[in-house]
């Protein structure tokens, strides 16, 4: 493991301990490395604030990860197990046999996890539910293949993150025709653990109008545009009330 290497993996830990400050009520802290020793990589970090609660999660959210499959308590926010599963994923390679988290307090430890193939293993399986259902997504299609694997990209309109299409050669012309415009992708949506579609089997594409293009609420005036007489809400509320 070489020391460019090994400092991205001590980053992204410290990445991890960034989300888990964010998503708690604890103010996010500066972490500087203090030292670092050779062989199997041990680097000294410090917190220029209070990080007790943050560190403390992080370690008993891998204590659960390591023990079951599920979503650990300590993690109050279902985005920070796909955070932890990445995290997991990187350091369970061919260059790296995994991590520790050491909490260490005036030269004495306090607690400690490792991240481990079986933690990898546990979020995997949390990680990877999905969902399977007849719908619809309706967003911005991007970038597209349209030779050997069909397939393309749709940016939603909610969320505005990338959901892969796969369609037969039928739909080869629509693609092409619709690509940098709103569209409706109809078909089977896989959804994740989040209820977030990733990917929809395309049975049918349907062109849209830009947002822009959308009439303004000006452009609706109701089933009975004639109902109040031409008096204002407040008027109208006045009379009725006046004639009760």
């Amino acid at each position: 493991m070489d020391a460019r290497s090994s400092l991205d993996a001590a980053a992204k830990m410290l990445r991890f301990v960034h989300r888990v400050e964010m998503a708690s009520d604890e103010r996010p802290v500066k972490w500087l490395f203090e030292g670092a020793e050779s062989g199997s990589l041990v680097i000294d970090a410090v917190p220029d604030g209070s990080a007790e609660r943050s560190v403390e999660a992080v370690i008993d959210g891998l204590i659960e990860a390591d023990r079951r499959e599920g979503v650990p308590k300590a993690w109050r926010e279902r985005k920070l197990v796909e955070d932890a599963y990445a995290l997991a994923k990187s350091l369970i390679s061919d260059d790296f046999s995994g991590a520790r988290f050491t909490w260490i307090v005036d030269g004495v430890k306090i607690k400690e996890a490792a991240i481990t193939g079986r933690v990898r293993d546990h979020l995997e399986a949390l990680v990877d539910v999905k969902q399977v259902s007849i719908g619809s997504v309706v967003g911005q299609l991007g970038t597209a293949s349209l030779h050997k694997k069909l397939s393309a990209t749709l940016w939603t309109d909610l969320g505005d993150t990338p959901v892969k299409l796969r369609f037969d050669k039928t739909l080869v012309d629509s693609i092409r025709k619709s690509l940098g415009r709103r569209v409706e992708a109809h078909g089977r949506v896989t959804r994740n653990w989040l209820d977030l579609p990733v990917e929809i089997k395309v049975g049918e594409l349907t062109p849209l109008p830009e947002l822009e293009e959308l009439p303004g609420l000006n452009y609706y005036h109701g089933r009975y545009p004639d109902f109040t007489g031409g008096a204002d809400p407040i008027e109208l509320v006045r009379r009725m009330r006046d004639a009760s």
